[in-house]
């Protein structure tokens, strides 16, 4: 066994990281970290290459099955529950530091986001084509998300008095430390995608393909070393059979960041998602309650006093 990983799983530091991986606050950040670091536009880091070593292969698969036989992980492989949260940030003013209102939910108009989603996409591919067509060797970084987070709404399930699974686990995070966390629930009959392994993402774009070979060609490119064709689900398209899509945390796991084959030279990356997480695609979702505010210190986050 190479040196490095003997180290990483069978020496002292080893049985350190089993032992805090075992424990609810260690696993969830552990994830937290994993999730932070996810990069679809650029390369792979040092990190990224060292784990992909062929010799870490055995020993991190060795890891993963001792953890996830744990109690504390069984909460990854949990489908759609359907009471949910949604997390709305305080972001601050970039010109004057001023923190703003968060953005209110609103799920009467997801269908017409959808709809500008695809038309923007459209001109962005077009954008794109013609860059290239100018310069076939040129790089150029442009979208990268699967859905983006800002359109329409985005829910999760509590993870007990941790609160919902989106305050802790966020791609590209940007340091928040105040939340507004509105409870929801889903409508009776809610049609709910579940994503729990790679093929299930695949099968939805392969069902409901938007080709975005143009617009991901440098990024996904990068991130994945895959250059070729790209699709994506065709969201409106699949509003017709769908109120929302699950991701599970096993299903972000197993998917996210990688390069997805769908045969035919085509491929697609689950990118922009966070684990336990569910887009809502349709008004299939109503109020719950009153929102609470969270706030986040050194301990991580708790219910604002």
């Amino acid at each position: 066994m190479d040196s490095r990983a003997e180290e990483l799983v069978e020496g002292p530091r080893g049985r350190r990281m089993l032992f805090e991986l075992s424990r609810a606050d260690g696993l969830h950040d552990a994830l937290a970290a994993s999730v932070e670091a996810a990069r679809y536009w650029q390369e792979p880091d040092e990190i990224d290459r060292m784990l992909e070593d062929p010799a870490f292969e055995a020993p991190l698969r060795s890891v993963a099955e001792q953890v996830a036989g744990t109690r504390e992980a069984a909460w990854l492989w949990h489908p759609f529950a359907p009471e949910q949260f949604v997390v709305s940030w305080y972001a601050r003013d970039p010109d004057s530091g001023r923190e703003l209102e968060p953005r209110a939910v609103e799920t009467g108009a997801i269908a017409d986001e959808l709809a500008r989603w695809r038309r923007q996409a459209e001109d962005s591919e077009e954008q794109f084509r013609e860059f290239y067509r100018s310069d076939p060797r040129g790089r150029m970084s442009g979208a990268w998300w699967a859905l983006p987070q800002f359109l329409g709404v985005w829910s999760s399930a509590a993870l007990g008095e941790r609160g919902p699974a989106a305050l802790h686990f966020v791609e590209d995070d940007m340091a928040y430390e105040r939340a507004r966390v509105w409870p929801l629930r889903a409508r009776e009959g809610a049609r709910v995608l579940e994503i729990g392994t790679p093929e299930d993402w695949a099968e939805l774009c392969r069902r409901h393909p938007f080709d975005v070979s143009a617009s991901r060609r440098s990024d996904w490119g990068w991130a994945t070393g895959r250059y070729g064709r790209w699709v994506l689900p065709d969201w409106p398209e699949v509003a017709r059979e769908w109120d929302a899509v699950h991701v599970t945390g096993a299903g972000y796991l197993r998917a996210a960041g990688r390069a997805i084959e769908l045969g035919d030279d085509t491929a697609t990356v689950l990118a922009g998602w966070e684990p336990g997480v569910t887009a809502w695609l349709g008004d299939a979702v109503e109020p719950a309650g009153t929102p609470v505010e969270w706030v986040k210190s050194a301990e991580g986050w708790a219910r604002a006093e």
